[in-house]
């Protein structure tokens, strides 16, 4: 599971699920778009046994959105999430 923050000056968006095709696509979509606005920071607590798979499915977007300049956290959350 993860949780993901996505935030830029106006908004923020939670997006909760499995990290799976359907949701990463939709995380990296809204994204996108809340780009737009500016001051995009993106956060996403990941359970230790996901965190591979994010990295495998989302690791090359992430990684470039961090080198553009944009503020991305990752981080293991040992709680349950959702």
């Amino acid at each position: 599971m993860m949780h993901a923050v996505i935030r830029n000056g106006q908004d923020a968006l939670h997006l909760i699920g499995h990290v799976d095709a359907y949701n990463l696509e939709s995380l990296r979509d809204h994204t996108k778009a809340m780009a737009r606005e500016g001051g995009l920071s993106v956060v996403i607590e990941v359970s230790p046994s996901d965190e591979q798979r994010l990295t495998q499915q989302a690791g090359r977007w992430l990684d470039r959105l961090a080198r553009e300049g944009v503020p991305v956290l990752v981080r293991k959350n040992t709680h349950p999430i959702g």
